[in-house]
Protein backbone atom coordinates (compact mmCIF):
# COMPACT_ATOMS: atom_id res chain seq x y z
CA UNK A 1 0.00 0.00 0.00
CA UNK A 2 1.06 3.61 0.57
CA UNK A 3 3.62 3.22 3.27
CA UNK A 4 5.91 0.53 1.18
CA UNK A 5 5.24 3.12 -1.69
CA UNK A 6 7.01 5.81 0.73
CA UNK A 7 9.42 3.24 2.15
CA UNK A 8 10.20 2.52 -1.92
CA UNK A 9 10.47 5.93 -2.66
CA UNK A 10 12.83 6.75 0.19
CA UNK A 11 14.94 3.77 -1.04
CA UNK A 12 15.47 5.75 -4.75
CA UNK A 13 16.82 8.23 -2.66
CA UNK A 14 19.49 6.22 -0.82
CA UNK A 15 23.52 6.72 -1.46
CA UNK A 16 23.95 3.19 -1.85
CA UNK A 17 23.31 2.03 -5.23
CA UNK A 18 22.46 -1.41 -4.36
CA UNK A 19 19.56 0.02 -2.64
CA UNK A 20 18.48 2.59 -5.27
CA UNK A 21 18.57 0.02 -8.15
CA UNK A 22 16.40 -2.16 -5.56
CA UNK A 23 14.13 0.74 -4.91
CA UNK A 24 13.73 1.10 -9.05
CA UNK A 25 12.96 -2.29 -9.84
CA UNK A 26 10.14 -2.00 -6.82
CA UNK A 27 9.31 1.39 -8.12
CA UNK A 28 8.15 0.06 -11.43
CA UNK A 29 6.39 -3.36 -10.14
CA UNK A 30 4.51 -0.75 -8.14
CA UNK A 31 3.52 1.26 -10.93
CA UNK A 32 1.90 -1.93 -12.69
CA UNK A 33 -0.49 -1.22 -10.00
CA UNK A 34 -4.25 0.24 -11.00
CA UNK A 35 -4.16 2.97 -8.07
CA UNK A 36 -0.26 3.90 -8.57
CA UNK A 37 -0.61 6.90 -10.03
CA UNK A 38 -3.34 8.26 -7.42
CA UNK A 39 -1.33 7.18 -4.77
CA UNK A 40 1.83 9.04 -5.82
CA UNK A 41 -0.11 12.50 -6.93
CA UNK A 42 -1.61 12.00 -2.86
CA UNK A 43 2.21 11.36 -1.32
CA UNK A 44 3.35 14.55 -3.75
CA UNK A 45 0.70 16.73 -2.34
CA UNK A 46 0.30 15.70 1.29
CA UNK A 47 2.52 17.46 4.07
CA UNK A 48 2.29 13.84 5.89
CA UNK A 49 5.84 13.10 4.32
CA UNK A 50 9.18 14.70 4.30
CA UNK A 51 9.61 16.93 1.24
CA UNK A 52 12.26 14.26 -0.43
CA UNK A 53 9.48 11.31 -0.37
CA UNK A 54 7.08 14.43 -1.62
CA UNK A 55 9.29 15.41 -4.38
CA UNK A 56 10.23 11.41 -5.40
CA UNK A 57 6.59 10.83 -5.24
CA UNK A 58 6.74 14.20 -7.64
CA UNK A 59 9.11 12.74 -9.86
CA UNK A 60 8.00 9.27 -10.14
CA UNK A 61 4.42 10.57 -11.21
CA UNK A 62 6.23 12.80 -13.92
CA UNK A 63 8.06 9.21 -15.13
CA UNK A 64 4.79 7.37 -15.10
CA UNK A 65 2.82 9.77 -16.94
CA UNK A 66 5.62 10.01 -19.83
CA UNK A 67 5.62 6.35 -19.68
CA UNK A 68 2.04 5.81 -20.14
CA UNK A 69 2.05 8.31 -22.95
CA UNK A 70 4.78 6.61 -24.91
CA UNK A 71 3.88 4.07 -24.71
CA UNK A 72 0.32 5.42 -26.40
CA UNK A 73 -1.96 4.44 -23.24
CA UNK A 74 -2.72 7.79 -22.79
CA UNK A 75 -3.52 9.90 -26.03
CA UNK A 76 -3.14 13.47 -26.75
CA UNK A 77 -6.64 13.90 -25.71
CA UNK A 78 -5.32 13.02 -22.45
CA UNK A 79 -3.21 16.25 -22.10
Amino acid sequence: GEQLLVETLRGTLSPYEAERNAAAANLERLERMPACAGVLLRLACTGAVDAAVRQAAACALKNFVAAQWASGVLSAADQ
